[in-house]
């Protein structure tokens, strides 16, 4: 009895020897961040962001004049190819409504390409008005969209080229104890919409762009913004910069 029980003893042992073994790491977690395949130090060159857009405009569609109404949630991820030049994949929902009715109700995929120059930054020696920098920017996006005619039958896709040139007056406010924003910028300057279709033509590709920046610290900022071709056009967004 005595000689089984202490087989059974050593069997316990072995198999619990066993499972330590797999579960138990070789060695402890290293503490030194240089030792990881990826951190941050690595993501400086990314960014990110998160935009809602309501966009009205006229297009011309086989009735005639139409307007076509977008609301639009849009996500991007950015790399900086240069320093001044960051290209980014955009992709979110869009629901499209063309003619009279209602506000779309199914909402379809929206994707494509773009890319951010930062041309100009410049110090105002003199400022007024608050100004420290003066700085130029310019965007141009390619996306691909699709949506319905008010009958929610009739499906039509477009593509976009899109894009901006705008001039920002920059007020810093580091040190300022009376704001949290680390810099508030006012933008204005020309944008443009083409749309290319067989079904649609856009009125004024041609129009202009103008609203604020405000950077909470070096990596993020938000957004808002209002475009003016024929009807309105709203965007709020939220940027990182890791």
């Amino acid at each position: 009895m005595k000689k089984r029980f202490l087989i059974a003893c050593l069997s316990v042992v072995v198999i619990l020897s066993n499972i330590s073994q797999i579960i138990a790491a070789p060695v402890g977690r290293s503490n030194s961040g240089r030792e990881y395949l990826a951190g941050t130090q690595d993501l400086s060159a990314w960014s990110a962001g998160l935009y809602f857009m309501s966009i009205d405009r006229d297009v011309e569609f086989f009735l005639g004049s139409q307007s076509m109404k977008q609301d639009k949630v849009m996500g991007y991820v950015g790399y900086d190819v240069i320093p001044w030049i960051t290209a980014y994949i955009v992709a979110g929902s869009t629901k499209t409504r063309i003619g009279w009715g209602g506000n779309a109700q199914d909402s379809d995929a929206e994707i494509g390409l773009g890319a951010m120059f930062n041309l100009l930054d410049t110090e105002i020696e003199d400022p007024t008005l608050l100004e420290d920098r003066l700085r130029i920017n310019a965007n141009i996006q390619y996306t691909k969209g699709s949506g319905t005619y008010a009958d929610d039958v009739t499906g039509i896709d477009w593509y976009e080229l899109s894009g901006s040139l705008t001039l920002s007056l920059v007020n810093d406010l580091t040190g300022d104890k009376f704001f949290a924003p680390s810099s508030i910028a006012l933008f204005i300057g020309p944008a443009f919409s083409k749309l290319t279709s067989g079904d649609i033509e856009e009125e004024k590709p041609f129009g202009m762009t103008a609203g604020l920046d405000v950077f909470l610290n070096e990596k993020v900022s938000l957004e808002a913004a209002y475009t003016k071709y024929d009807r309105s056009t709203y965007s709020f967004g939220v940027n990182i910069h890791f």
